[in-house]
């Protein structure tokens, strides 16, 4: 536990105080339980605020929850302090003697929630399959143009899977950058994230997936294509708050569907099959894509590999089948726990960094 006073941040050195000096308090606290194994858990305050951080290995980015005292308490938030309580209370990090502290309260209760995501992951997964049948089903429908291509073997059924695999991945892309409120330029100007939110957010097509069937009007595809040839072309486009990224973005041969229609009735389906699930025996949940992993991220794709794309010219349909010689078989693709990713780390980048924090040139070190 590390206490400091009111007035001392916790993500910034403060000079002149013990304690805050030389690092940042909450980045002692998150090393101190990165580096020792007798502690797994760890608090942080400045009186203000208080922080309960865990052991984590993450390179990318700060992982803890949050208590602002300051305003449950002038706000009188009862029920705020209630869960405080309940999480913080000594009994959550006791240990039986001789006992190691993931045998704690807290801990078995993180262990249970990741195993309760990952029973959730196996719905996604459903979901990303039912998706991608839904958006191959629909273009072939709507673009006779595209499914006579398709039918005489000039664009590859395996590029069409390709291409609508790559749209799915945008898209889940675009819910999770918007969740964190990481998609428009910190440049943007406020009317253009209004208008992006009200005309152009993957928000508002998530929330229309829950209320509606769809037509065979395009208007809300034709709206995503904007979106994502925006962000894969140079300068964006600062009417709607978009700066360009290029990468998965970036126009490919592989975009076999863009450029071509796409009926509300199939759109929504599809965005409908990623955004909600329901796992046995319980009600509908939204996906929190603003909390979704690079391991969920990984066991999707990992799975979708497992299927084989299927075309019946008949009834112009496109479905995905689980059969022998599938992609992850053939070409051995296998997603790398974070467990295992974790051990490489430890064992293969810890000395490392330490070499470099006590060498005379750690930069050089490094090399």
């Amino acid at each position: 536990m590390h206490l400091m006073g009111a007035g001392v941040e916790l993500d910034r050195r403060t000079k002149g105080v013990a304690g805050a000096a030389e690092r940042a308090p909450h980045a002692m606290v998150q090393e101190c339980l990165n580096r020792s194994d007798e502690y797994l858990w760890g608090i942080v305050s400045n009186g203000l605020v208080l922080r309960l951080l865990r052991d984590s290995t993450s390179l990318s980015g700060q992982a803890f929850v949050e208590f602002d005292l300051e305003a449950m308490f002038d706000g009188e938030v009862f029920s705020d302090f209630v869960v405080m309580y309940l999480i913080l209370h000594q009994s959550r990090v006791e240990v039986a003697e001789g006992s190691s502290p993931a045998d704690c309260w807290l801990e078995k209760w993180r262990t249970a929630a990741v195993e309760s995501g990952t029973r959730a992951l196996a719905q996604l997964q459903d979901g990303v399959k039912t998706a991608i049948e839904a958006l191959g089903t629909g273009f072939l429908q709507a673009n006779p143009e595209l499914n006579q291509r398709v039918s005489t073997g000039d664009i590859r059924l395996d590029d069409f899977h390709r291409s609508l695999l790559r749209t799915v991945y945008r898209l889940i892309f675009l819910f999770v950058a918007e969740d964190r409120e990481a998609l428009l330029s910190p440049d943007a100007e406020t009317i253009a994230r209004a208008r992006y939110g009200e005309f152009f957010s993957t928000a508002r097509l998530r929330r229309l997936s829950r209320r509606r069937r769809g037509t065979k009007h395009t208007d809300l595809w034709a709206a995503q294509s904007l979106v994502i040839e925006s962000l894969g072309q140079e300068g964006g486009r600062p009417e709607i708050g978009i700066a360009g990224i290029g990468g998965l973005f970036e126009h490919t041969a592989q975009d076999v569907v863009m450029g071509y229609r796409l009926p509300n009735d199939a759109l929504l389906p599809a965005i409908r099959s990623l955004t909600v699930v329901q796992p046995k025996g319980q009600p509908l949940q939204t996906v929190d894509y603003r909390n979704l992993g690079a391991e969920e991220l990984g066991g999707i794709y990992e799975s979708l590999l497992e299927f084989v794309p299927r075309y019946n010219s008949f009834d112009v349909r496109f479905t995905l089948e689980e059969l022998a010689g599938n992609d992850r078989k053939t070409s051995g693709a296998y997603y790398t726990p974070s467990s295992l990713i974790d051990l490489v780390l430890d064992e293969a980048l810890d000395p490392v960094l330490d070499r470099a924090e006590n060498s005379v040139n750690p930069v050089d070190a490094l090399w």
